[in-house]
């Protein structure tokens, strides 16, 4: 019972410090920067890109790689974002497995990450579907510790580019579909 009083001194401390100016307030909202770093925007709308740069936003989309053809179209709408919206828009790309079983796949994706980064892309996602869904011509799970991606990866390290990863889902993800 004597700690009473110095429980209380120790939370009036803590108390009256988190008061202090070192924290961003409701009135600084629009004058500090901020950054959205994983955001999908998949149109050619600007209402985003409008609102972002009205409260200071800077925003990153991401591409991935559910399926090619849904990613041709994403690559459409953040080359449309990215230029329309230059001062609000970055991205990050992402590379198709479609070609896998090619023998040339690691050097034609690292030829489509040459184009992805001289315009602009900060790096690459690499998606869930790797691991738990992309197979190979054998019917076997592609994992990512799978040697073939090690070019890829080892290209984009020597261009100073972010590998975002989306590698693992909870276990209820797993399971068998029954």
């Amino acid at each position: 019972m004597k700690s009473k009083p110095f429980n209380y001194l120790i939370f009036i401390i803590l108390l009256s410090s988190s008061c202090s100016k070192k924290y961003y307030s409701e009135q600084d909202f629009y004058g500090t920067t901020k950054i959205d770093a994983h955001i999908h925007v998949r149109n050619t709308n600007d209402s985003i890109a409008h609102l972002a740069k009205a409260d200071n936003f800077l925003l990153i989309t991401i591409n991935v790689n559910n399926t090619d053809s849904s990613l041709q179209i994403q690559k459409k709408f953040t080359k449309y974002q990215v230029e329309a919206n230059q001062e609000q828009i970055l991205w990050v790309d992402a590379f198709s497995m479609g070609n896998w079983d090619s023998p040339n796949w690691a050097a034609e994706t690292i030829e489509m990450l040459k184009e992805s980064f001289a315009k602009g892309a900060l790096g690459i996602k690499i998606w869930k579907n790797i691991g738990m869904v992309v197979k190979d011509k054998n019917g076997q799970q592609i994992m990512i510790d799978n040697p073939r991606f090690d070019p890829v990866i080892e290209y984009v390290i020597s261009q100073n580019k972010t590998i975002l990863g989306h590698l693992g889902e909870p276990r209820n993800c797993w399971m068998p579909l029954e």
